[in-house]
Order: structure tokens, then sequence, then C-alpha cells
């Protein structure tokens, strides 16, 4: 259980970091990493589609919050599953 811990919060940090780049980057020099951006923002689709049909948004806010709470939905979600599929990997063995 520590493993699985230890782990999924290191995933959790390391996507916190990776996306705190991406995103920094895009905004600094957007028409280059645009491409980048939306390889990420797609990785996080099932996420971004959940709270889109939960959420109710109308207007302007149909447009960025679901991404928005996607992603920030989606990084604990896919951490703990990365966790989870690593250490049963190493239990197997």
């Amino acid at each position: 259980m520590w493993r699985f811990a230890k782990l999924a919060g290191l995933l959790i940090a390391g996507q916190v970091l990776l996306w705190t780049i991406v995103a920094g980057s895009g905004i600094w020099l957007s028409p280059m990493l645009d491409s980048i951006f939306e390889v990420f923002v797609f990785a996080y689709l099932p996420t971004i589609k959940l709270v889109e049909l939960r959420g109710n948004y109308v207007g302007d806010s149909n447009i960025i919050y679901p991404i928005f709470y996607g992603v920030l939905l989606g990084i604990p979600i896919y951490g703990m599953v990365a966790a989870a599929a690593v250490c049963l990997l190493k239990r197997r063995k």
C-alpha cells in the first residue's frame, strides 16, 4: 500500500509539473507549441467529456471549464490508475 501511495504521488506530481511546463511554454511560444498542447489535451479527453456531460455549462463557460476541470480531474485519476498498474505488474514478478 505504501508503494502505491508513493508511486501515485510521484506520478501526480510529475503530471502537474509537465502540465505547468507545457501550458506555460504554450502561452509563451504559442504558434509553435499548439500541436503539443493539443496532444496533451487529447490524452485527457475522457475526463473532459465526463465533466462536459455532467457540468451543465452554458455559453462561454462551455468552452474552457470542461477542459480545465477535466484535466484537473484526470491528473489524479491517471496517476492512480498508472500506479495501480505498476504495483500489479511488480507483484506478479
